[in-house]
């Protein structure tokens, strides 16, 4: 075949895509220029062949059936015709690029801007003449309106503050959520259920407090102070946590003498009376 004006060839394209822009798709635009590539390969060749693993792959589609449906649209909108069909992805179609002129299509999109420009000429005219209506015979329930509305803005101003109040107990109750996941870079001392327990509900503590643990190391030395005043025992580990949790402190302390670790980790040592 002789060598098409491709700019044409686009113009038509498009003259037809959008006079039947509710059914023609994204896949039919790039498939219909992917043969018009493998056109332009082959030289124009009246006949060309379009091999469905390749073109499928190149377009980035997946489903044959997908693939298989634009071609049959193409062929609906009579821009390629039928010269060999497939049955499955594994074989070869063989097309024919038509080159239809554009005087129909031209005349389509100027028939649809002419209908969209009257109906919407048409819909200004009733807004207005019901505006109109609304202002010389309805201006009480204008009033009416008014106040609906702004009772309904009030309403609404309500409504927002409430989802913003929402949002930040949501928000807290993720962390709070979050807290109880122990990180698994963390070494723990015991990895009985009951220590693990004890040890979630000391981070949801320090959540609820303002005092989560920042990073994964302030939180392993904490660990490693709590196994030190526990004296490497897992219970009074737990007790240690439990009696601090239980009076609302931040740090731990030892039920029996008094000491406690501060927030960074730090063990210290409360005076005792003589």
């Amino acid at each position: 075949m002789a060598t098409p004006n491709v700019f044409k060839l686009t113009k038509d394209f498009y003259a037809l895509a959008y006079s039947e822009a509710h059914k023609i798709k994204p896949i039919d635009h790039a498939l219909y220029f992917w043969i018009v590539e493998r056109a332009n390969r082959s030289g124009w060749k009246k006949v060309i062949d379009i091999q469905s693993e390749l073109s499928m792959e190149t377009l980035g589609v997946t489903d044959w059936r997908t693939y298989s449906k634009s071609l049959l649209r193409l062929e609906e909108f009579k821009l390629i015709k039928w010269v060999f069909r497939n049955k499955n992805q594994y074989t070869c179609n063989r097309v024919e690029l038509v080159f239809a002129s554009t005087k129909n299509a031209e005349a389509n999109v100027e028939a649809n801007v002419k209908a969209s420009a009257e109906a919407h000429v048409e819909a200004n005219a009733e807004a207005l003449q019901s505006y109109l209506n609304l202002k010389t015979n309805k201006l009480e329930n204008l009033k009416t309106k008014e106040k609906e509305i702004k009772s309904l803005k009030i309403q609404n101003s309500k409504l927002e503050a409430k989802n913003k109040k929402l949002e930040r107990e949501n928000l807290k109750l993720r962390e709070v959520i979050k807290a109880s996941d122990i990180p698994t870079e963390i070494e723990l001392p015991f990895t009985s259920q009951k220590f693990i327990k004890a040890w979630k509900d000391w981070n949801v503590f320090r959540v609820a407090q303002g005092k989560k643990y920042k990073t994964i190391g302030s939180q392993q030395a904490a660990l490693t102070e709590l196994k030190k005043m526990g004296l490497n025992q897992e219970s009074k580990c737990i007790s240690i946590l439990t009696h601090t949790m239980g009076n609302g402190w931040q740090g731990f302390r030892v039920p029996e003498n008094g000491s406690k670790v501060s927030e960074t980790g730090a063990l210290k040592i409360s005076a005792q009376p003589n």
